[in-house]
């Protein structure tokens, strides 16, 4: 009942995997399937997205290591471009925002790259399946945090002003919340 403890538990799991090259091929297996169906969802559900993303990725190098292997390969090759690239439409969304009188400070603005097996998971939907990384729109992410619904829609109308839309990349999850209550737009 104390969620102290569960995060004990999610950091000597991060630790475990870490050093994971220390245990037997046949526990390490364990403890990355346990990892995928125990920890890294928990990890999720308590809003810890880098703490899973790294669980994940971490677990699926010992589960599916050639396939980790291809799409690191692929994905470190251009990492560094990727994050300049990132910080400069960062820099430009803020500019454009402040300029549409929104309020909004760059810390309300964050990036990502999306994570390992994240990408090979969408790279198994129906929609992706057989395509190579480069084909997956949001490799690269960014997120603009607003105080109100109305604002959310003033930020979409300024960022489909600087960059087309791509019609079916498109997800309103405000209109049509999830299950979870999460709200928000994709695009």
């Amino acid at each position: 009942s104390d969620v102290r403890v569960m995060l004990l538990r999610l950091a000597d799991r991060l630790y475990t995997l870490r050093i994971i090259d220390r245990y037997l091929p046949t526990r390490q297996e364990s403890i990355a399937r346990e990892t995928m169906e125990i920890y890294a969802p928990i990890a999720g559900r308590l809003g810890i997205s880098r703490l899973r993303a790294e669980l994940e990725d971490l677990a699926f190098r010992v589960l599916s290591t050639e396939a980790f292997e291809e799409i690191d390969a692929k994905l470190s090759a251009r990492r560094q471009e990727h994050a300049e690239r990132l910080e400069a439409i960062r820099a430009q969304l803020l500019t454009a925002l402040q300029k549409a009188d929104l309020a909004v400070s760059a810390d309300c603005i964050t990036t990502r790259q999306k994570h390992i097996y994240s990408i090979y998971r969408k790279m198994n939907t129906q929609k992706y399946y057989g395509k190579d990384v480069w084909h997956i729109y949001d490799r690269l992410g960014i997120r603009v945090i607003v105080p109100t619904i109305p604002d959310c829609y003033h930020v979409l109308g300024v960022v489909h002003s600087l960059w087309k839309a791509v019609p079916e990349e498109f997800d309103d999850y405000i209109s049509n919340p999830r299950p979870t209550g999460y709200r928000s737009l994709h695009t």
